[in-house]
């Protein structure tokens, strides 16, 4: 799975997902940090990524905008960090979650998903 990591999270998730076997870049690592939701969306879509993300707040109307107007579009994956932990444990979690959600989603549809919570 190709995945871009939205900055609420920090760059070890990106190093967890590649140490997994996931293609996943960060978006300060691609110069993003900061950047306007719809410039990291235009990103993940150019780059052909899976948009992962806790900001449903703005991302879900970019996606009913862009499909409403015929634009392309990606999977934007919403994870939230509530129940997950905190720090590198919260890392670590959603790692793996991650993983499992891209083995189970080979190929998502181009538009929203929320990440539930594991077990574990």
């Amino acid at each position: 799975m190709r995945f871009l990591i939205d900055e609420m999270y920090g760059e070890q998730l990106a190093h967890l997902l590649d140490q997994r076997g996931h293609d996943t870049v960060h978006v300060r690592d691609v110069g993003l940090g900061g950047a306007p939701d719809a410039e990291v969306l235009a990103h993940a879509i150019d780059s052909r990524r899976t948009l992962v993300t806790e900001n449903a707040v703005d991302f879900l109307p970019l996606l009913d905008q862009r499909q409403a107007a015929g634009l392309s579009m990606t999977a934007v994956l919403i994870a939230l960090k509530a129940g997950r932990g905190v720090g590198g444990a919260l890392h670590v979690r959603l790692a793996a979650d991650l993983d499992t959600w891209g083995t189970d989603n080979p190929t998502p549809y181009a538009h929203a998903h929320w990440l539930a919570l594991s077990d574990g």
